[in-house]
């Protein structure tokens, strides 16, 4: 993606660029790496807005990564604004799966500021655009455990599958496991290790994927519920 937005620059591919830049900017958001998030999501928009690309589809992924990144930083309000102009815009053909997960943060951030009349709304159209994908991977994932965070439905009918670890956990994985209820950020605890944060990531994603998670939050609970820590 770094390539892509370095080599699409210079010959003028604006939407190549907007788009590899929202994706990286989502990917820090993924990471906790807040304030990478945020710089590379305004580096999209300011493309976007340059280029005149910003009522386009293709700008949704970077308000969602500014969106979650303002969430993570307790800035519900500038969240909600960031949220919702990604829900308008991935409604313009950015597809079902983009917009579910705009759906699922704008539910939790109106939720945050205590607005909670229309998450039930949000997180039923979310749900409605997942069921009509082959494969919504995580955000399906996500959208179960928004609705049980944002007491919309009960812990029994959550999946069975999410209920158990899908691998046995190794003896690294077990460490970051440990560090995640901490304020320890992933780079701290590269630090710690002695190893490069890309190592961490790697057993950070590996971990994620075994307790069926997409996010730190959801670890920690999964963790705890499973007696895991």
């Amino acid at each position: 993606l770094q390539e892509a937005a370095q080599i699409g620059g210079p010959t003028g591919q604006h939407m190549a660029v907007l788009l590899a830049l929202g994706h990286i900017a989502a990917i820090h958001a993924d990471a906790e790496e807040l304030a990478h998030a945020r710089q590379r999501a305004d580096e999209a928009l300011e493309l976007a807005k340059r280029a005149r690309l910003d009522e386009l589809a293709d700008g949704a992924v970077a308000h969602l990564a500014r969106g979650v990144a303002l969430m993570g930083e307790h800035e519900e309000a500038a969240a909600v604004e960031a949220l919702q102009r990604a829900v308008d815009l991935a409604s313009r053909g950015a597809g079902p799966t983009p917009l579910a997960a705009a759906r699922i943060e704008l539910a939790r951030a109106r939720h945050a500021c205590g607005d909670i009349e229309h998450v039930p709304a949000l997180l039923r159209d979310a749900r409605a655009a997942v069921r009509g994908c082959i494969d919504p991977g995580i955000v399906a994932e996500r959208l179960v455990e928004a609705e049980a965070e944002l007491g919309l439905a009960p812990r029994a009918a959550w999946p069975a599958a999410q209920w158990t670890v899908r691998e046995e956990l190794t003896e690294r994985e077990t460490a970051v496991l440990r560090m995640l209820p901490t304020a320890l950020s992933q780079g701290e605890f590269a630090d710690q290790w002695h190893v490069s944060r890309n190592t961490v990531k790697t057993h950070v994603r590996s971990l994620y994927r075994k307790l069926g998670v997409g996010s730190r939050h959801e670890a920690v609970r999964r963790a705890r519920e499973l007696g895991l820590i």
